[in-house]
């Protein structure tokens, strides 16, 4: 193809196809977040030839109460990631993927990119209309993450914004169509096997918008999922299970991840680790 550059690598991992009079002169090896998506709004306006081939970010979730929170930090200096932290009102602090208090505190003040996962009663609530029930319950303030995951089977996404209305973040809802939603009210997330961890036996066609797909997705198989799931747009994946060993959450795991997604990323290679609260010095 005439005058068009063969690959372009930018910090999210992002590869691109543009001719040579799309690339601005200042498009360098890092870029801040709202960087990023204004260079990407601003090519994908110029040029429709914009191919992202790789997700914008990956959401790991299942961060538990033996997750060292300075091993999450330093992976998300060198890789654009979400945590998702899961919450239920039954399981809480009891089942290995449901963080205690110390946990949830630690994981509060961390100043990572976080998701909340609301699943049983606080779902039911929220499909119920009984939001005061939310709000006495959940142990943490949930306006503090960036995004919103409601957990149910059926969700109503006219109740999941009037949930929201109370809160801010935006919301997500798990989908096991076929195809996707076309509500774009709140974001999307194919997950066949309802946080199972089982692939399906085929991924639905990407939208052309910003959606997520989960489902037995791990470090020895993201780089085929990613070829099948072929999306031409911004979109993420999720992965639960197959990030830990032993039913504990794997950081090890979500590197592996992360280096067969976008490469050895250069920021987070060799990076010591902060020392542990009270032992600076």
């Amino acid at each position: 193809m005439r005058g068009v550059r063969n690959e372009i690598r930018v910090w999210t991992g992002l590869r691109f196809l543009l001719p040579e009079s799309a690339l601005p002169d200042a498009l360098g090896p890092v870029m801040t977040d709202k960087a990023i998506e204004a260079e990407e709004r601003h090519l994908c306006l110029k040029n429709k030839m914009v191919l992202p081939v790789v997700p914008t970010f990956i959401t790991f979730t299942g961060a538990d109460d033996h997750t060292d929170v300075r091993e999450m930090i330093a992976l998300s200096k060198g890789y654009p990631i979400e945590w998702g932290i899961l919450f239920s009102p039954s399981r809480q602090g009891t089942d290995p993927r449901y963080p205690g208090g110390e946990a949830q505190s630690r994981l509060a003040w961390s100043g990572l990119r976080l998701s909340a996962h609301l699943c049983g009663d606080y779902s039911r609530a929220i499909m119920e209309g009984r939001l005061d029930d939310i709000v006495k319950q959940i142990p943490v303030d949930l306006g503090i993450f960036k995004r919103i995951q409601v957990n149910h089977r059926a969700p109503d996404s006219i109740r999941i914004n009037t949930f929201r209305k109370g809160w801010g973040p935006r919301c997500i809802a798990q989908t096991r169509a076929a195809e996707f939603p076309k509500d774009t009210s709140i974001d999307w997330l194919f997950d066949a096997s309802g946080g199972r961890g089982v692939m399906p036996a085929k991924w639905p066609t990407y939208p052309g918008r910003h959606v997520g797909y989960a489902g037995g997705i791990g470090p020895d198989n993201v780089r085929a999922v990613i070829d099948q799931i072929a999306a031409r747009g911004p979109y993420w994946i999720d992965m639960e299970s197959g990030v830990r060993t032993d039913d504990r959450f794997d950081i090890g795991l979500c590197r592996r991840v992360c280096e067969a997604v976008y490469g050895r990323s250069f920021s987070s290679r060799n990076r010591p680790l902060p020392p542990p609260p009270g032992k600076e010095g």
